[in-house]
């Protein structure tokens, strides 16, 4: 998405956010709060400038 001119944060939030509300699951997905499944990604490097690069992060959740 990135290559197609999307900025960087617009992709990680097409990713998560918008990609649960599209699936009808934000009340358990696409976002961090008390009560809702997470998969955490720890980054090394600031994520809205390399969200495509697993090579950047640290751990995986």
């Amino acid at each position: 998405m990135e290559k197609a001119g999307i900025p960087p944060l617009h992709v990680l939030q097409m990713t998560t956010l918008n990609g649960a509300g599209f699936l009808d699951r934000m009340n358990d997905m696409g976002t961090v709060e008390i009560g809702k499944n997470a998969d955490l990604v720890l980054p090394d490097a600031n994520p809205q400038n390399y969200p495509h690069d697993d090579r950047e992060f640290c751990k995986f959740l």
